[in-house]
């Protein structure tokens, strides 16, 4: 509701302002100390993977999925409507889920197995 929600020109900085600075942070907090039923942890896991590739992908798939509309539709443009976001969210988290367990994770598993986390933490000076 947030991504579709047009709060007008005037109001838009504000708004944006809002979501950002409040609602998001307010949203992973709550998110944070929630504990989930096993179906739930799993669509949890893969939100949490997509997470990356769809901050990266959102705007590129956004511009395509624009593009198709114009070309389909023959009209201009004229902003997002329900079925625009549930496609374009949808589609993002799939990509987003599939470059994560074909690419991210490999690479990620690969260079750890190259360059080992070795944390040498020294003792707490005593008084």
């Amino acid at each position: 509701a947030v991504l579709v929600f047009d709060p007008g020109d005037a109001l838009r900085p504000y708004y944006n302002l809002f979501v950002i600075i409040l609602l998001w942070p307010l949203v992973v907090i709550m998110a944070s100390r929630m504990s989930f039923a096993r179906g739930w942890r799993i669509v949890s896991q893969l939100s949490g993977d997509a997470s990356y590739g769809i901050y990266v992908l959102h705007t590129p798939l956004l511009n395509l999925f624009v593009l198709i509309t114009e070309w389909d539709s023959g009209a201009k443009w004229s902003g997002h409507g329900l079925r625009f976001a549930i496609l374009s969210l949808g589609t993002a988290m799939i990509v987003s889920c599939w470059l994560s367990y074909v690419y991210d994770r490999p690479i990620r598993h690969r260079l750890m197995q190259i360059f080992p986390r070795k944390i040498d933490i020294a003792p707490a000076p005593t008084a």
